[in-house]
């Protein structure tokens, strides 16, 4: 009997424990969280070269509550305005943080990142985004806005070839607009002994990017790059993924008023990646015209629209007042050119 009664109160005994053990286990479960919030020091930022080292901005984080002691993943969340944070810069915050500081020079490179223009007034959105488990829904705090002026970070990557007789101190240059590590620029190819190239980060042969084949490009290594053909070409260095490609590039004039008038070739012009304009002194007839065109071909051609000094695609003929040298500029950034007797 006394047998019977202890494998009873044995029995209880487990029943109780499983009870308690099944009860913690979902007290531990949460469901959901009251949100966070954030702060920033500015919401106005003129971003400028000169103050790059200075801080810009400061977002302060107040950490979300779940009720209970739990390990919160916090990431700030900044993306342009209306594009509800889809291709939004997202930076994880270190476990305990509550703020995150940003020198001018790092949120201007982020900024330029997300596609900001540079020297314009953008809208930012920003936001704290919590998190316990991928298996939660995340909380979002308060929504911060900013008004973010950026400015231009550009940097260079050097050419040098036979189209500038191999001068290390004379190179022509890729320009990379936002320093992402895409450069583009255009080189002249046709009158150069040899299309023959290098790619340097800076006017000297310490470092240089070569031939690495099959469209790549080789650090410190590897044979001359070499364009396709005698031609203006737009060269786009990726140095991101170390890609090179080569497109074609020319703009030319053509017209009655050129030597080659409409019916021969094009005089071709000279492209100035510092300025990115085109051009070429040339003499011209008056009382004749001329357009811009694109490669050699009529596809893209530019005209005058009408207006003083300015071009439009498949404008009218550009009228040439008086026999003489001229020195014509095209600035296809603007659509603006001049044609200003010497």
């Amino acid at each position: 009997m006394k047998t019977i009664l202890s494998k009873i109160l044995l029995l209880n005994v487990v029943i109780l424990l499983l009870f308690s053990c099944k009860k913690d286990e979902t007290q531990a479960v949460a469901t959901s969280g009251k949100a966070g919030s954030l702060s920033s020091s500015q919401s106005t930022l003129v971003l400028t070269k000169a103050n790059a080292t200075q801080t810009a901005v400061t977002f302060t984080v107040t950490p979300p509550d779940y009720g209970f002691q739990a390990a919160v993943t916090n990431t700030i969340q900044i993306g342009k305005k209306g594009t509800n944070f889809v291709g939004a810069k997202e930076i994880v915050l270190d476990a305990k943080a509550t703020s995150k500081t940003y020198a001018t020079i790092d949120f201007n490179a982020m900024m330029l990142t997300l596609g900001l223009p540079t020297g314009v007034i953008s809208d930012v959105d920003v936001r704290l985004v919590s998190k316990i488990s991928e298996s939660i829904t995340p909380v979002y705090s308060n929504l911060v806005s900013l008004k973010v002026t950026p400015y231009a970070l550009i940097s260079f990557l050097y050419a040098v070839g036979d189209f500038v007789g191999w001068n290390i101190n004379n190179p022509d240059s890729l320009i990379s607009a936002t320093s992402n590590g895409i450069y583009i620029g255009v080189l002249d190819f046709r009158t150069s002994g040899s299309r023959a190239f290098l790619l340097v980060p800076a006017k000297s042969w310490s470092n240089k990017y070569a031939d690495g084949g099959a469209g790549k490009l080789s650090f410190n290594s590897g044979s001359d790059l070499i364009a396709p053909t005698n031609y203006h070409y737009q060269v786009t260095a990726n140095l991101n993924d170390n890609t090179i490609k080569y497109d074609k590039l020319s703009w030319g004039i053509i017209g009655d008023a050129t030597p080659g008038g409409w019916g021969g070739s094009d005089t071709d012009m000279l492209y100035n990646n510092g300025s990115r304009t085109w051009s070429i002194t040339m003499p011209l007839i008056g009382g004749k015209e001329m357009k811009f065109r694109l490669n050699d071909d009529w596809p893209t051609n530019y005209g005058d629209d009408g207006a003083n000094g300015t071009v439009e695609l498949n404008g009218s003929n550009i009228k040439i007042a008086a026999d003489g040298n001229y020195k014509i500029i095209l600035d296809l950034v603007n659509n603006t050119y001049t044609a200003t007797k010497l």
